[in-house]
């Protein structure tokens, strides 16, 4: 998704809306950790040319699913997402390059790695499927609820009795 500043300068400084389907090749995304792949993808707003500026703003909104791992299992899980942003991009070389502003490269502002970006910032640190089943137990542990968990402390171990009496003792 380029925006030619040729093209932009026919419209007069009017928005320019667009909506576009995209795609990343997997190999875009594979080395991103608990990213396994991403579908329908859709991507759209407005983008508007600023002559006295040489500024393009790019306002759009970005949405699709993405298929991650399930933290218990290891299975896909589908995870639905859709981020707003806002962008600018200058078609005159930038002196300051800690600016917000992006460069745009031979008078062309691609928005391709600016959407990428924005859904990699959206992949969860963790996700759990709805079918995933927690393991309750395992060789030498035991899940309890909070409940268990305190009627479990109630229990005192009589061992500890001449303990609990020196602790009460000093208060």
């Amino acid at each position: 998704m380029k925006f030619l500043k040729s093209e932009l300068q026919k419209h007069g400084g009017a928005p320019v809306p667009f909506e576009e389907t995209v795609t990343f090749p997997k190999d875009m995304y594979f080395t991103v950790s608990g990213l396994r792949s991403l579908r329908d993808v859709r991507v759209w707003g407005e983008a508007q040319y600023y002559t006295n500026e040489e500024q393009l703003r790019v306002n759009f909104v970005v949405e699709g699913t993405m298929i991650v791992p399930c933290a218990l299992t290891n299975v896909d899980v589908e995870y639905p997402f859709s981020e707003k942003r806002d962008v600018v991009f200058s078609f005159v070389k930038l002196e300051d390059s800690d600016s917000e502003i992006l460069e745009a490269k031979k008078g062309i502002a691609d928005l391709m790695p600016v959407i990428f970006e924005t859904i990699i910032c959206e992949v969860p640190l963790k996700v759990v499927s709805k079918e995933a089943e927690i393991k309750r137990q395992g060789n030498g542990w035991v899940l309890l609820s909070e409940e268990e968990a305190e009627n479990q402390q109630e229990e005192f171990d009589p061992r500890l009795a001449k303990l609990r009496e020196l602790l009460k003792n000093e208060e």
